[in-house]
């Protein structure tokens, strides 16, 4: 039995690719350097419109989760369904921090810590979390394509905010 393959598709200035959600792409700046990008701007839009059926007043913020506060001001567990929602929401949210929104990834960490008995504290900061999404849905990550060796510079100092429930103080340059 012979299976029809299909022709294989590069990623250049005229095809970008679409790959589980995220979208590769190039594009040339002003100066005619190549760059390319990656986003799941289309499937956090989609997640938005699908937790705005749920959550109705999603408003837009700044930050993901200033501290932990909100996370433990309300320990009344949900029902069923909401909980359902909940962990099926993290569990989205997860997926794009993994790949492409590190900036929500301290955030939805913290809310899977609550996914076995998730609580209106815990819900709360979630729809924080989608808002915060809503306001950002357009993020990507982009990068100069340059000749010679490939190279990373990465800086991160963090003490998650001042959030007093993580008591973990990161300090990476690579």
């Amino acid at each position: 039995m012979r299976f029809n393959f299909k022709p294989p598709k590069f990623l250049s200035q005229d095809n970008s690719l679409n790959f589980c959600g995220f979208v590769l792409s190039e594009t040339l700046d002003e100066q005619g350097r190549l760059i390319r990008t990656m986003d799941c701007t289309a499937e956090v839009a989609k997640l938005i419109q699908l937790a705005g059926v749920s959550i109705p007043h999603i408003r837009k913020v700044k930050c993901p989760m200033p501290d932990g506060s909100e996370i433990a001001s309300d320990p009344t567990p949900l029902g069923n369904l909401e909980s359902t929602f909940y962990r099926s929401t993290v569990g989205q949210i997860q997926y794009f921090a993994h790949i492409v929104r590190y900036d929500v990834a301290h955030a939805i960490s913290r809310l899977g810590q609550y996914s076995q008995h998730p609580t209106e504290g815990a819900y709360r900061a979630l729809t924080r979390v989608l808002g915060y999404l809503a306001s950002t849905e357009n993020f990507q990550l982009k990068g100069y394509v340059e000749g010679g060796p490939d190279s990373i510079e990465i800086y991160c100092d963090s003490d998650h905010g001042g959030d007093n429930g993580c008591y973990l103080e990161i300090t990476v340059v690579m």
